[in-house]
């Protein structure tokens, strides 16, 4: 054996995991993200993979003298047949028939569909180990450390390959490029293998068997050992990675380390397997088996304390981008630590049973391939049972118990391999271990939920700081929290608390995802909005059911006739009684409500009726599954399921997002839908508003409209429907411009927005629509021009509405009160709106509009002053012992940005009436605001605004003669009026 061989092992495992993990995502486009989606389709991948080890593991020996060339020919078809999956997959995805997610149907259709897209590959991948078990390994004796080295290096290659995967592929290449790339390799291990196999002195034939008699007898416990192991391990796998999302977040990252460090550390017990002697590889074995047993009791103890624990290493990093990955390294080797002892004993079960499998009767591709076929098999059942089945009975700490069960298993059937006549002894510590495994304490809800990961994004800088938070949320009974009710379902885990002031929240993984208090306004207006601006809202389809705020609202708002909600998480309808207070009585509404416990994005593609509106609320983005609702493909079908005047709205959240996440959902909401704006629920959220025909409203209408729903408004504290008007924050035609500032690909082959979403998680970060305006329509084609970004990676999109918000239609209509109660509203979350709405009327409410706005405003209320100043409606006043010059460029610079940011259309006449007609030195702003003018102006001027922007934005000295002389000889006449 070769080190060139190894080498050549470990980028096969790289490429087999990359294979799992993209063909799954892929699978999950036609599956839905049920759980049960996950599970067929590891289900699938092992028994497929079962299949190749038995098949050419048996008959292996026969496929070609040199088994390392039939090897290169199996990696070449996988990579041939990876390249060309992507049309396969969208050839066979137009013409499948789609099922609902918990149907017969769609679990018998589910795993053709999957036969098709992994079955052969899958069935390649399981005949390489065994193949190369035989063709490297020269004699019986040594053949387990061959065996041993190759799969734990196969192993190796996969942990490298899962972090890849994890880490970059999938987010930067999407779907199709990494099958692309990973293809190309697994082409290009053929072409090298081949080539090294014909100047190779080797044959690569392998041990040759003797003849002799089988013990049937033996192999029969060996192989159920197999079978157990591969069940421990998947069953483990999956229980270890819905806890890590429970603790810390259930996002691509967390799912990446958990993989990772399971692969490694399996990796790291095949290679240690091989130093491993045959005289005492029983006993390794009986062992092993001991300590993942004793593993399996310490998780008990210790998974409790996860939240706890990985709190405290979130504190170590600063909310910053270079501690990104330095974060989730930190994390990886934590959970690498925690789960190190039982998975590397793991990972040297299969090689140790192989150890005791061979024969000198029997090639050693049929050793291998029978004892990976059952361990395959028994990684499926363990995947679709206890990764999903044992839910519907059993919470999670139940399953641990039912692993460390078959654990206990696992250590009889050892001893049993013994000869020893009397072993009664030998039975006394897994018994042991076991029955104080069942009698362990029952983990509590508190533990997990209120969750302190989740609410501490902040880190503590003193010791008293950290003791503040670790008191909030005490584990044993959190400080003026109690659990109403819990539910580990299949999907998720679902907890209900109540504080003392009596709201409730409903905890979804330990994150909150819904609540009676301050989110109830927020939740609220991704109903109201659309409700209020639709011309009919009979039959409304709802994502997420939350606490049911939005489908009581629609069920009891005038006119409607049928209400559906489609909610993934079972947990949350069965706690929907607990929020009866809050959810506008939809008990009695109940029957024309249907609620499926169903994946939103598997069943609107499957809806043939079209809805007057559709309101989606999922999770946000960064939870695993929530990132396909904000799609092209998805609002696209959605798109096509609204009536002719159907309004889709999309609860947004402003937090744990990022500039180019947000610009890139704007950017699939403009080519899906031709009109879309943007609207305030308080400053940490949005909703998005999208239609393909006008919204055509008149204050009449809405006050209309507001007849016979007064109390659901009066509730959430809006007066009536009118007063939804100031909510507005961005036209079609603001939103059109930020769209086309976009620079990433957000689909279901190119999911984007997951991973873009989790690192703004991690950095806490946060979308503010003013900084926004700042950045996209201050200076929009002067800086364009001087980053010179002409050209956008994507497609523009068209804008088909106003410029102008609904209310400035309206103007003469309006009540004082609007002008007073939006201004008092917008001044908290969004003053630069709050400035347009007060400079609306100026001449009719003056600075009254200011008037019971509470004190602690003041910058908001300087902020206010000065927008009215920027109309020219206030004195400057000249701050003492400042050049005038200076101040006079600042200031007219200021007021010509903010005016574009507020999207007015500045007033050149007064800004060149002040104007100078020289900037004195160092005055860039005079300079800029010269070149705005100019390039505004004259748009030929391109070049030499351009040339001018750069020695400016460079501190370049002796550019300003030529600044001052272009915009006297373009923009300036002799008598000082504009040309």
């Amino acid at each position: 054996m070769t080190f060139f061989i190894l080498f050549i092992v470990f980028l096969s495992g790289l490429t087999g995991l990359i294979y799992q993990v993209t063909w799954q995502k892929y699978l999950s486009i036609y599956l839905g993200s049920h759980s049960l989606s996950a599970s067929l389709t590891l289900s699938c991948f092992f028994l497929f993979l079962a299949l190749g080890y038995q098949i050419i593991g048996k008959s292996g020996h026969k496929l070609g003298k040199n088994k390392i060339r039939t090897y290169a020919y199996l990696e070449g078809f996988i990579g041939v047949f990876a390249i060309m999956s992507p049309a396969i997959f969208d050839f066979f995805y137009q013409i499948w028939p789609s099922y609902p997610s918990i149907s017969i149907g769609h679990f018998l259709s589910s795993a053709f569909f999957a036969l098709i897209l992994i079955g052969l590959p899958t069935f390649l991948m399981g005949g390489t180990i065994p193949l190369l078990t035989q063709g490297l390994s020269k004699e019986l004796e040594a053949s387990h450390r061959v065996h041993a080295w190759v799969y734990g290096v196969n192993t190796l290659g996969a942990f490298i390959g899962t972090m890849l995967g994890g880490f970059f592929l999938l987010e930067f290449l999407g779907l199709s490029q990494s099958l692309n790339l990973t293809g190309m390799l697994n082409c290009i291990i053929c072409l090298v293998l081949i080539v090294f196999c014909k100047y190779s002195k080797r044959d690569f034939q392998g041990f040759a068997p003797g003849e002799g008699k089988k013990n049937k007898g033996y192999n029969y416990i060996l192989l159920s050992l197999a079978f157990l192991s591969g069940a421990i391990s998947f069953g483990l796998e999956n229980l270890i990675i819905r806890m890590a999302g429970i603790s810390i977040g259930s996002s691509n990252y967390t799912y990446t380390v958990i993989v990772g460090a399971f692969v490694c550390s399996i990796a790291l017990g095949s290679i240690l397997a091989a130093k491993v002697k045959n005289k005492v590889g029983l006993w390794w074995l009986l062992v092993s088996q001991l300590f993942i047993l004793t593993s399996v009791s310490f998780f008990t103890f210790i998974i409790p304390s996860w939240p706890r624990i990985f709190m405290r290493v979130r504190f170590l990093f600063a909310n910053s981008e270079i501690n990104f990955v330095p974060y989730w390294v930190s994390v990886f080797f934590v959970f690498f630590i925690i789960v190190l002892i039982p998975v590397v004993f793991l990972g040297m079960t299969l090689p140790l049973l192989f150890q005791q499998l061979k024969s000198k009767n029997e090639h050693l591709n049929r050793t291998a391939g029978i004892m990976y076929a059952i361990n395959s098999i028994g990684a499926a059942v363990g995947s679709i049972f206890l990764g999903y089945i044992a839910f519907f009975w059993m919470d999670a700490q139940e399953v641990l118990k039912l692993i460390g069960s078959l654990t206990v298993l696992s250590c009889i059937l050892v001893i049993n391999l013994f000869e020893r006549k009397n072993k009664k002894f030998v039975f006394v510590l897994p018994i042991l271990l076991f029955v104080i495994l069942f009698f362990l304490p029952k983990w509590k809800d508190y533990s997990f939920v209120p969750n302190r990961f989740f609410s501490s994004s902040v880190t503590p800088k003193t010791r008293q700081d950290y003791q503040m938070i670790v008191d909030k949320f005490e584990i044993e009974s959190p400080r003026d929290t109690k659990i109403l009710y819990s539910d580990f379902g299949v999907n998720t885990y679902t907890v209900v608390t109540e504080d003392l002031k009596g709201d409730r929240t409903v905890f979804v993984n330990g994150k909150p995802d819904a609540a009676t208090n301050g989110d109830q306004f927020t939740r609220a207006l991704t109903a109201l909005i659309p409700l209020t601006l639709a011309k009919n809202n009979q039959d409304i389809f709802i994502v997420g059911l939350g606490s049911g705020l939005s489908a009581g609202i629609a069920a009891s708002f005038p006119g409607n006739k049928s209400v559906k909600v489609t909610e993934i998480a079972s947990g949350v309808i069965k706690a929907l009684p607990y929020f009866d207070k809050w959810n506008f009585d939809l008990k009695s509404n109940r029957k024309k409500i249907t609620i499926l416990n169903d994946d939103a994005y598997k069943v609107l593609i499957n809806e043939d009726k079209k809805y007057d509106l559709i309101f989606s609320e999922p999770s946000n983005t960064w939870v695993t599954g929530v990132e396909k609702i904000y799609t092209l493909e998805f609002l696209k079908q959605a798109s096509s399921k609204l009536k002719e005047d159907g309004i889709y709205s999309q609860w947004f959240p402003l937090f744990s997002m990022t500039e180019q996440g947000f610009l890139s959902v704007l950017y699939n909401f403009k080519k899906s839908f031709k009109y879309v704006s943007l609207w305030s629920a308080l400053g940490s959220a949005s909703v998005i508003i999208a239609s393909n025909s006008p919204i055509d409203v008149t204050p009449e209408n809405l006050m209309m409209k507001s007849q016979g729903a007064e109390e659901i408004y009066k509730t959430v504290g809006i007066k009536d429907g009118l007063s939804l008007l100031y909510h507005q924050l961005l036209p079609d035609a603001a939103v059109t411009d930020l769209a086309n500032g976009s620079h990433l690909i957000h689909s279901l082959y190119h999911p984007t927005l997951a991973y873009q979403s989790g690192r703004a998680f991690f950095l806490s970060g946060f979308i503010n629509p003013e900084e926004l305006a700042n950045k996209y329509f201050v200076y929009s084609k002067n800086e364009k021009l001087l980053r010179a970004e002409d050209q956008i990676s994507q497609d523009r999109v068209l804008s088909f509405g106003d410029d102008e918000l609904i209310w400035e239609k309206y103007l003469d209509q309006l009540p004082k009160s609007f002008f007073d109660e939006g201004a008092k509203f917008l001044l908290k979350v969004h003053p630069i709106y709050a400035g347009k709405l007060s400079l609306a009327r100026p001449d009719k409410f003056g600075k009254k509009v200011l008037h019971g706005v509470d004190e602690k405003l003041s910058v908001a209320k300087r902020k206010m002053t000065q927008y009215r100043y920027l109309l020219g409606k206030s004195n400057r006043t000249l701050p003492p012992k400042v050049n005038e010059e200076l101040f006079l460029g600042t200031e007219l610079f200021n007021r010509f940005i903010y005016l574009i940011a507020m999207r007015e259309k500045p007033q050149l006449d007064k800004l060149l009436k002040a104007m100078p007609i020289k900037c004195i030195d160092f005055e860039s702003e005079c300079l800029k605001i010269k070149l705005e003018i100019l390039f505004f102006l004259n748009p030929h001027l391109k070049n030499e605004v351009r040339s001018l922007s750069l020695a400016i934005h460079q501190n370049k000295r002796g550019r300003k003669e030529e600044v001052d002389s272009l915009f006297k000889r373009h923009v300036i006449d002799k008598e000082g009026e504009i040309r």
